[in-house]
Order: C-alpha cells, then sequence, then structure tokens
C-alpha cells in the first residue's frame, strides 16, 4: 500500500514539473520578445537623434557658407557709400543696397540679411515676412538718432520710423559669428554673421518655421517640435504632448520618456542668451499579437504533454523507483530479524543499485565489527597502561570541569593524590596570576575549535607556582556530541625561567634595570600608533650626565656604574606609571610620554627631572654634583617615526649640552642642521691638521708704560677646502669634544714657540708668544715634558712662552691637587701662566689665591663699555686693583679706541691688545707692526 501512494506521488509530482518547465519557458520567451522590442525602440530613438543633429548641424553650415559667399560680394560694401552727410544721395545708396540685399534673399534662399556698420549699428536690412510679404529697410540717420526708411513691398509707398516691424530690432549679432537661434516676439531665427572687407558686418538666415523644421526630418516621419523659451513651431505633434509629458522629458536624465506607444527624445541646442530644444517622438510596435500567438501555443503544448507523457511516467517510475525500493524494504526487515542476506538483481549503475550494494557492504561490516571490537578491547588495556606510565600530567573531566581521572604523572607533578582532586573542580590547579583573557580564550577555543593549545601558570598543592605546556580536547560520544575534557599537560617551569632570563638580557639594561635601546624604540612606536589613531602627541625626552666622563676618570668605572643606577632611581621616581624611562648609552636616559595635551606639562616635568640632580650623588664616600641636560621632540611636529625622534630630541639635547650647564631645550629644524653641519665638521677635523689646513695668526700684544709690542697671542685658523677661514670658535669646541683637540693643541704650541724663537733671533726682540692651552692638554701626565722639550729644541728665550688657561680648569676638585703641582712645574721651566676671559667663567676668588698664576686677562665685554659707562670703568678699576694686591700683572682685551687704551692706562693695566692696536694677522704681517710701533717709541 505505502508504495502505491509513493507511485502516485511520484506521477504527480513528474506532471507537475513539466507543466512547470514549459510555463517558466514561456514566462522567458514573453520577457525576452518585451526587451527586445524595447531595445528596437530605443534604437530607433538614438538613431532619429544622430539623424536630427546631422541635419541641423548641416543647415547651420548652409547658413555660415551663404554669408561667407555674400560677404566677399563687391556689391555689397558699406564702405564704398557716399559720404553719409550728404542727405538724399546717401539714402538714394542705402536704399539700393537694400534692395540688393533682398533680392539675394530669392536667390540664396534666405529669410533675412543685413548690414551692421563697425559700431554695430544696423545700417539696411531685407527680410521675407510672415505671409509671404517682403520689406526692406535702411538707416536714414546713420550718425545721429535711429531712424528707418521702411518700404514693406514693391507696390506700396515707404514710410519713416524709429521701429522696425515685427519686432526686427531685437535681431542685432551675437559675439560669435557661428549660426544660432534668435527670436523676435513671436518667430524664431537661424542668424550668423561674417566680418566684410571694410570692416561691417553681414548678418543674416532663415526664419525657424513649421515647414522650415519640417524640412530638418528630410522624408522621414518623425514628429518634430522646436521650442524656445515661450514659442515653438513644430509638424506633426498637434496636441499628442502633453504638459505631464514635457515635465517629464525635462527631468529625464537620460533624454528621453517611453509611453505605451511612442517614445519621445530631445535635443539640446546650447545657443548664447538663448535656450532652445528639438523634441521628436518614435512609434514602438505592439506586441499583443505576440503574446496572444505565444500563449495558444503554450497551452497546446501542455495538453499534449499531460496527454502522451502521463503513461510513460507511470511505467517509468514503477521500474525505477517504486519495485527496486519494495525489495530493499524486505531485505531491511530480514536485517531487524537478525537474518543477514544480500540483496541481488539491481543494476549497480542506477542510485537504488548502489543503495543496495552500501547495503550488502554494511552485512559484510557488522562481522568485521564484531572482530575490530575485540581488537579495540585489547589496543583500550595497552593505552591504559601508557596513560598511567606516562610523565605527563593527564586529567579527564566532565563538561562542568570536574575531575575525572588524574594519571600518577599530574600527581608527582602537583603534589595532589587522585583522592584528593576527584570530583573537585579543575580550577583548583589555577593560579591567581593567569589572567581571565586567557580562559576565555581557553572556552572559546573549545566551543568552537574542539580543542586548545597553549600555555597554563598552575599552582602546586603547596602553593608553589609552576608553567605547564597544556593540550585540551573534547572527547565525543558514539553521537559526536561532547562528553569530556581530556587535559594533557607538561611541566615547562625551567624553560619559562630560562626564556625569560634570556628576555631580561635582550630587552632590559643589566646595570640599571631599565628598558634598553630596543625595548624604548618599540615602546615609542606603540605611543606613536596610539598618537595617530587617537590624534594626540607624544614628547621624547633624552636627557645626559653632564661630567659623566669626569667621574669615570677620577673615580674609576664602579663609581660612575653606581652613579647610572641612582640617576635611574631618581629619574624612576619623578615619572608616573604611563611613562617609561629607558637607558640607550653610557650616560643617556630615554623618557617616553605617551600622551602629551598640554606643552607646560612637559615643561613641568622636564624640571622636576632635572631637579633631581640637585642633591649631590654618595660615591665612594664623597659628595659628587652631576647636573644633566635635556632635549625635548614631539610627535608629530618633529617627527613621524622612533628614530628621527630620538635623533632630534639628541639634537635638542646637544644645544643645551654646548652650553655646558643644566637646561632642557625643545628641537628646532634648525639644531637638526646645526648637528648635521657640526657632524661634518668633526669628519673634516680628522684629517684637517694631515692636510695642514691649520695655520697660526697673531695680534700683538702693546705695553702701555713704553707703548712698545712685548708680546703676541698666537690664534688657530683653519682653511677649511670649500668653507673659507672657519673661526675657532666654531670648531674647537668639536675639537674638545672629540678628543682631538690633543693634537692640535700640540701643534699649535710649537708652532707658536718655533715662530716666537725665529723672530726673536732675526729681530734681535725679547717677544713673549701667549697661547691658549685646553684643560684636556694640562690633564695630560706628560705635558711638562712636552712643553720642556719644545723649548729646548726652539731655542726660545726663558720667559718668553705665556700659556693661557680658562677658569673651567679650577672647577675639577677632584684634579685640584694633580692641576696645581702642573702649573708649579711650568712655573719652574720660566712659563708664565695667565687667567683667560677672567670674569665670565665660573669667577671664584679664592682660586686666585691657591693656584700659581701670574697674569690675570680681562675680557672684552668688560672693556666694550669703559669710556661711555661709569660701572664698566668702575668694575675694570676694581679687577685692576685686585690683580695689584695679588701681584699679578693685568692684559685688557677688546681694546679698539684710544680712549679706552687712555682709561685702561690711567687705571694701572700694564699691556693691552685688540683691534685699535692690530687685528690678528698672518706672521709675515707682523714685523712690519713691530717696526712700526719702534718708530713710534723712537719719535
Amino acid at each position: 500500500m505505502f508504495f502505491s501512494r509513493l507511485h502516485h506521488k511520484l506521477l504527480l509530482l513528474w506532471l507537475l514539473s513539466l507543466a512547470g518547465a514549459l510555463l517558466f519557458v514561456g514566462l522567458i520567451f514573453t520577457l525576452l520578445l518585451g526587451h527586445t522590442r524595447e531595445q528596437q525602440s530605443l534604437h530607433e530613438l538614438e538613431q532619429a537623434r544622430h539623424f536630427l543633429t546631422g541635419r541641423w548641424d548641416a543647415t547651420r553650415q548652409v547658413v555660415h557658407e551663404q554669408l561667407e559667399q555674400l560677404a566677399g560680394q563687391p556689391g555689397l560694401v558699406l564702405s564704398e557709400l557716399p559720404d553719409q552727410n550728404v542727405g538724399h544721395a546717401a539714402e538714394a545708396e542705402l536704399e539700393l543696397l537694400a534692395q540688393r540685399l533682398l533680392r539675394r534673399l530669392e536667390v540664396r534662399g534666405l529669410d533675412y540679411l543685413a548690414i551692421h556698420d563697425e559700431r554695430g549699428q544696423l545700417q539696411v536690412m531685407a527680410c521675407r515676412c510672415q505671409g509671404g510679404d517682403r520689406l526692406y529697410a535702411y538707416n536714414t540717420r546713420p550718425l545721429g538718432r535711429i531712424g528707418f526708411r521702411i518700404r514693406p513691398s514693391d507696390d506700396e509707398p515707404s514710410y519713416q520710423s524709429h521701429f522696425l516691424p515685427y519686432d526686427l530690432q531685437r535681431l542685432s549679432p551675437s559675439n560669435q559669428p557661428e549660426p544660432i537661434i534668435t527670436r523676435t516676439r513671436d518667430q524664431l531665427y537661424l542668424l550668423g554673421w561674417h566680418r566684410m572687407p571694410d570692416g561691417a558686418r553681414l548678418q543674416g538666415g532663415v526664419k525657424l518655421s513649421g515647414d522650415a523644421v519640417g524640412r530638418l526630418a528630410h522624408r522621414l516621419e518623425y514628429p518634430l517640435l522646436l521650442q524656445a523659451e515661450e514659442l515653438s513651431v513644430g509638424q506633426g505633434f498637434e496636441s499628442r504632448l502633453s504638459l505631464q509629458r514635457l515635465q517629464q522629458l525635462e527631468q529625464s536624465q537620460q533624454g528621453w520618456v517611453g509611453t505605451d506607444d511612442e517614445y519621445y527624445g530631445v535635443i539640446t541646442f546650447a545657443e548664447s542668451g538663448i535656450e532652445a530644444r528639438l523634441i521628436f517622438a518614435v512609434p514602438v510596435q505592439s506586441l499583443g499579437h505576440e503574446l496572444e500567438t505565444l500563449g495558444q501555443s503554450m497551452l497546446l503544448l501542455l495538453l499534449l504533454a499531460l496527454v502522451g507523457f502521463t503513461p510513460l511516467g507511470g511505467w517509468f517510475i514503477s521500474r525505477v523507483i517504486t519495485r527496486p525500493l519494495g525489495k530493499l524494504s524486505l531485505a531491511v526487515q530480514n536485517l531487524k530479524e537478525g537474518h543477514y542476506q544480500r540483496i541481488e538483481g539491481f543494476d549497480q549503475k542506477s542510485d537504488l543499485g548502489r543503495l543496495a550494494s552500501s547495503f550488502n557492504t554494511m552485512v559484510t561490516a557488522l562481522n568485521e565489527r564484531e572482530e575490530a571490537l575485540r581488537d579495540s578491547s585489547r589496543e583500550l588495556r595497552q593505552l591504559s597502561a601508557a596513560l598511567e606510565q606516562s610523565p605527563a600530567c593527564i586529567i579527564i573531566t566532565d563538561l562542568q570541569g570536574f575531575i575525572q581521572y588524574v594519571n600518577p604523572g599530574f600527581c608527582r607533578v602537583t603534589g595532589y593524590t587522585f583522592a584528593e582532586v576527584k570530583g573537585k573542580p579543575v580550577s583548583l590547579l589555577k593560579s591567581s596570576s593567569t589572567h581571565a583573557d586567557t580562559f576565555g580564550q581557553l572556552w572559546g577555543s573549545l566551543s568552537g575549535k574542539g580543542e586548545w593549545h597553549g600555555e597554563l601558570l598552575n599552582q602546586r598543592k603547596n602553593g608553589e607556582q609552576f608553567w605547564v605546556a597544556a593540550t585540551i580536547s573534547v572527547l565525543r560520544d558514539e553521537q559526536g556530541e561532547p562528553d569530556r575534557y581530556l587535559a594533557i599537560q607538561e611541566d615547562i617551569s625551567l624553560r619559562k625561567s630560562y626564556e625569560e632570563q634570556l628576555f631580561r638580557r635582550s630587552n632590559y639594561d643589566a646595570l640599571t634595570d631599565l628598558p634598553n635601546r630596543e625595548l624604548i624604540q618599540d615602546r615609542l612606536q606603540q605611543a606613536l600608533e596610539m598618537a595617530e589613531a587617537q590624534h594626540h602627541q607624544v614628547a621624547v625626552l633624552f636627557i645626559n650626565l653632564l661630567q659623566f666622563r669626569r667621574v669615570n676618570e677620577v673615580q674609576g668605572h664602579q663609581a660612575g656604574d653606581e652613579l647610572l643606577r641612582q640617576a635611574a632611581r631618581r629619574l624612576q621616581q619623578a615619572l608616573s606609571p604611563l611613562e617609561s624611562l629607558g637607558r640607550i648609552g653610557s650616560d643617556e636616559f630615554v623618557v617616553v610620554v605617551p600622551e602629551v595635551t598640554r606643552l607646560q606639562a612637559i615643561e613641568n616635568l622636564s624640571r622636576c627631572l632635572l631637579k633631581q640632580f640637585d642633591a649631590p650623588f654618595q660615591l665612594n664616600e664623597a659628595e659628587v654634583r652631576v647636573p644633566a641636560c635635556i632635549g625635548i621632540a614631539l610627535y608629530p611636529d618633529d617627527g613621524s617615526h622612533a628614530d628621527m625622534l630620538l635623533r632630534h630630541a639628541d639634537a635638542a639635547m646637544q644645544q643645551v649640552r654646548m652650553r655646558k650647564e643644566s637646561g632642557y631645550c625643545f628641537f628646532l629644524e634648525e639644531m637638526n642642521e646645526h648637528a648635521r653641519r657640526s657632524l661634518e665638521m668633526e669628519q673634516a677635523l680628522h684629517d684637517a691638521l694631515e692636510r695642514n689646513e691649520f695655520v697660526l695668526w697673531y695680534q700683538p700684544l702693546l705695553d702701555l708704560k713704553t707703548r712698545r709690542i712685548t708680546g703676541v697671542e698666537a690664534l688657530v685658523r683653519w682653511h677649511r677646502p670649500g668653507y673659507g677661514l672657519v673661526p675657532p670658535d666654531e670648531f674647537i669646541p668639536r675639537a674638545e669634544e672629540s678628543g682631538q683637540i690633543l693634537p692640535l693643541g700640540h701643534w699649535v704650541l710649537a708652532e707658536a714657540i718655533r715662530q716666537a724663537a725665529s723672530w726673536q733671533r732675526q729681530m734681535g726682540l725679547k717677544l713673549n708668544i701667549a697661547v691658549n692651552i685646553s684643560p684636556r692638554q694640562i690633564q695630560q701626565p706628560d705635558f711638562v715634558q712636552q712643553v720642556k722639550q719644545l723649548l729646548i729644541i726652539h731655542e726660545l728665550t726663558p720667559g718668553s712662552l705665556e700659556l693661557e688657561i680658562t677658569e673651567s680648569i679650577f672647577l675639577d676638585i677632584e684634579a685640584e691637587s694633580r692641576t696645581i703641582e702642573t702649573l708649579k712645574q711650568l712655573r719652574s721651566l720660566g712659563v708664565r701662566l695667565s687667567i683667560d676671559d677672567f670674569g665670565t667663567g665660573f669667577s671664584a676668588l679664592g682660586y686666585l689665591k691657591r693656584f700659581p698664576v701670574d697674569i690675570l686677562k680681562i675680557d672684552r665685554q668688560f672693556v666694550r663699555d669703559i669710556h661711555m659707562d661709569q660701572d664698566a670703568a668702575t668694575l675694570c678699576q676694581a679687577i685692576i686693583w685686585m690683580a695689584r694686591g695679588l701681584h699679578m700683572e693685568v692684559i685688557a682685551e677688546g681694546v679698539e679706541l684710544e680712549e679706552q687704551l687712555d682709561i685702561l692706562a690711567e687705571s694701572g693695566a700694564d699691556v693691552v691688545q685688540g683691534y685699535y692696536i692690530a687685528k690678528p694677522q698672518p706672521a709675515e704681517c707682523l714685523p712690519q707692526i713691530f717696526e712700526r710701533y719702534e718708530d713710534r717709541k723712537a719719535i
């Protein structure tokens, strides 16, 4: 009975499918037919548009060519008329010219011709008017107020008027000579103009009437309508084009509107000063007959299909589907009863045949499964033994996370027994240090993928934490549903310890425990990415410890390391948890401020960091003060990536460091250029001495008592290729920082002694030579021996060498005793010592008493205003009296006026130098200066 009902259902499904297929095919054909008709109508509409556009362009070209030909005819030249002030003669000639224009209308097929003079004033015109009438007119007052003589036709009298009939005065020439649409009160024209040889303009064209518009179609049955403002002329439209259709056509972006029986198109003419368009229609062919024929055909096909295919479908369904299914049903019933019988007689290529083959395979597999069950039982016992003996921790829990099984390896690692953890939640192993996101990812992966791999921080029974590499999988039942969880964990605490040590060594400074260059750059890059997304600033503070090198040299590297540790702790105390501190060089630290809202906050932070260095550092039971300088760079103003910001912050720090005092500075673009030039200069200094690019210039020293030159000061100059003469204040600081001051200073000292000895031998003068000495030269252990050898080699007169030192040499308290001993040894060689630029540095009267100094040099800034500032003169006088009281000689620098020289002489100064005496000059120029002052003394 079941298969009988199935047979009927399949047969009904067969018939419904057949009918549906036929209806679907008919619908597709209907849609295709309608689409084809629409595309065909649009194609005809576009062809009509191209054709009418071409006809319109041809009409304009004809008007243009006609005007071009007429403009060249001699009989129409306006300049050949007699003098226009001659009344009747001029009017007669103008009337004759108007008649010629009227005859040209007939010959050329035009409706309007006119000639305008150079001023644009209408002189003569001829026109075919409404109803076929003709008229011509000419200007009777060409130089005065406009007046026309008008003659409607040959057999009517003329009359005088200030206006032309039919509103023809509106047909004035446009700015463009090409033919355009122009209108009068109730008529449209297509007019153009052409320049005539005498400068006048010939205007002409055709009237756009209904017949003229109809001629555009040229034997095509297109209804046409030309609209220009409120005027319209056409042919064939009558009242078919309603106001609503016109509005739809104006709003259409495709340039056409379709109806049931017609498609309307529009051609817009971009004329100057008037908006015109040409509207045309194309008929649409009806689809009614085709649809009726198609419907009848589809109905006939449906009836034939029902009659012919119903018996065939019944036979096919019975043979192919219902009868084989009966055999399969009987075989399944026998299988339930325990009779394993194979099914025969099926076509193996059919779907039911493959189903029968699968059934036979299932019967064979039943016996094989029993054998496999026996093998699986044996393997399960082996697997159980492997779990018990595995050194890894193996845990099985239910879906709620309660422990059902643990192996002995778990008990050895955690310290728990199986009895202690059975039925307990697996969370008893969880460490409080594990982040909640880790467990969120774990459960999410188990729910989605069915497994999770990762690392967990667990806790033993005694509370000790340990790391495990865990693999957690979902165990499923026979239906494939999640049943339990299996976790296999391996203790990796030792490996994690090694990894942590390696990470610390790779990313942290071993001395200060601060982030190193790589880690601080990574944090800076993260801050930049966040700042770019959130549109705020980032600040980079580059911190350098001044005089750190001196601490290393004087107190040793252990003291230097302790200084860095203390400095790191002080800096860290001044920072918030969001700000990062790192050490990127020997004495260089970097602070990253990830979010800057106000520049005032960065200035306050800089001052706070500098204040951390106010208190002295305790090093080897001694107190040492080490100031710091800070350079600041801001993102995005000073750079867009980490390397650029660090480089610019370093350049700003160098600006502060050049002042040799504590402070901070924001980066400016010119600092980058200055740093680049400084680096180039430092590189060029390396080879400058070997290339003999340095020279010595000398400035004379004048004795105020004898008014004779008693000595010179040696001043080094650098002839740098491509840069000319470089002053010492530009390259000496670079040489000091790079250490090149030692070979350069030795060369200056040797060359100055040699030159002074040469002058003494050649000129027989007792001439002193003053040489500036760097503090780093004096700190050399063999400096005294160097000076002694140079004095012996060049045989300089004893007492002629004067070494100038600056006040900064006395700031090194640790090296004070060694410095005093060096100065005493130099005095024992007959070398005199002077303090240069007194009063401009770290002036302290105490060192004048402690250090063996012979000469005190007053800086030029105290001398500059003594002739016009009483306070400056009093200060110089006080310095001179103080030096006298300490039995020291006084030399005043920067004397540029005779008044300054006289005041210094009255104040008790011994020697002066400056531009008033002589500017620094090469050695070959000095003998002339010596002789000049010798001559003055003789006079």
